[in-house]
């Protein structure tokens, strides 16, 4: 079973205080197997060590099936912090998938020749 993707925190009124260093975070959306689920919450970002941390509640993990040590994708459109599970697998490719579409190694080889051909013009070490 593939995991929900996190669709958005929306924020749309959603302030950092300097002073108190909460975001309210008005709306969470969470995409689960069963369909769609939203979620409202308010998280504190707090200071731990040199980094700013926000909790994410039990009950949006459990929703997203992430888990402590899982990587998350974050980025910010239109004003809404969005994350998303982060894939874990590297695609691997064959050499036919990275050589699809290029010119074959007969031409390449041709093209480069002249620089194969000959011996040393100049006071280049051989």
């Amino acid at each position: 079973m593939k995991a929900p993707r996190f669709k958005a925190f929306d924020v749309p009124h959603g302030r950092l205080s300097r002073r108190s260093n909460v975001l309210h975070l008005l709306h969470i959306h969470g995409s689960a197997a069963s369909g769609e689920e939203t979620m409202a919450v308010t998280s504190k970002i707090r200071r731990q060590g040199g980094a700013l941390v926000m909790t994410i509640p039990p009950a949006l993990l459990k929703l997203l099936h992430v888990d402590a040590g899982d990587h998350m994708s974050l980025e910010v459109q239109d004003g809404q912090l969005i994350a998303r599970p982060a894939s874990s697998a590297t695609k691997r490719y064959t050499l036919a998938e990275l050589l699809e579409g290029s010119e074959s190694i007969a031409e390449l080889t041709a093209e480069t020749a002249w620089a194969r051909d000959g011996g040393p013009m100049g006071s280049e070490l051989t």
